[in-house]
């Protein structure tokens, strides 16, 4: 007598449980726990996540923008869904918003976009150089700035759409009518593979010397923060980020000793401002 039906037939009607990798803020000093679990456990338990992306992940990205005062957010918007759906024709795009005020007073326009129905990139990097090919060139037809460059590192941190940050009240909003496991960026269930070769960008290198124009810079840097040390910088066009060592000194930006992340500086060679910047994303000219 065959054994086949007790041995088999439970496991074929079980569903399959998909585990993916999220990071739980444990205080607002920026401290992370790394978890697993299903979308539906992420969407009930907590609050505080952000999704690790490290491989295959749909297109997404973020549109910020800061103002001396509240914009017109309805126009705004219009343009960048108009945008979105000029880049990505006859796929499902999912628009989230973050946008309010920062405790430094500006007001930050802050969108999130998940697409649909289109395929899936090998990686952050992948996704990046994709989806900025795409969608700058469209939005700066309609007057907007470029998509925030940040969000496609190799280990990237996403926060979830209708969580926050821990200490921050902006919620990730997403349309009510959107079901929010379609904002997993690591689920890419029924999409097909965007083959993407990156480019070898060389200007995007980090550069460990210190050029004799940073020899100021850091020592104005230092009067706000003594104990960080330069490591480097990258350069984009007129765009330097120049990269700080980690230090128990206090973030100018948050007035507190950050857990994990380091202050970094953008330096515009065009009109020689520097913007020093914290991955909490406000930051201090």
């Amino acid at each position: 007598m065959s054994n086949y039906q007790e041995l088999f037939s439970d496991s074929e009607d079980e569903e399959r449980v998909v585990l993916y990798t999220f990071a739980r803020d444990l205080n607002e000093s920026g401290a992370k726990e790394t978890v697993s679990m299903t979308a539906e456990e992420a969407f009930q338990k907590d609050r505080h996540l952000h999704e690790v992306i490290t491989g295959r992940c749909i297109p997404y990205g973020d549109y910020d923008a800061k103002f001396d005062q509240k914009p017109d957010i309805k126009d705004l918007y219009n343009k960048f869904e108009l945008s979105l759906n000029e880049a990505f024709p006859n796929s499902k795009i999912i628009i989230g918003n973050r946008s309010g005020v920062l405790p430094c007073g500006l007001y930050k326009v802050s969108f999130r976009f998940w697409i649909r129905n289109h395929g899936y990139l090998k990686t952050p990097p992948h996704c990046g150089q994709y989806v900025q090919s795409l969608v700058n060139p469209i939005l700066s037809k309609h007057g907007l700035e470029p998509l925030d460059h940040q969000p496609y590192m190799k280990r990237q941190n996403m926060g979830l759409a209708t969580h926050t940050k821990l200490g921050d009240p902006r919620i990730l909003k997403i349309p009510k009518d959107v079901d929010p496991k379609l904002t997993i960026i690591q689920n890419t269930e029924n999409e097909n593979y965007i083959d993407v070769k990156l480019k070898s960008n060389k200007s995007s290198e980090l550069k460990r010397h210190l050029p004799e124009e940073f020899e100021s810079i850091m020592e104005m840097v230092h009067e706000l923060m003594p104990g960080v040390k330069y490591d480097g910088y990258k350069e984009n066009k007129n765009l330097k980020s120049i990269f700080l060592t980690k230090s128990q000194d206090q973030c100018p930006i948050h007035e507190r000793t950050h857990a994990h992340n380091r202050n970094y500086l953008v330096y515009n060679t065009n009109d020689g401002r520097i913007k020093i910047k914290c991955h909490d994303e406000e930051e201090v000219n």
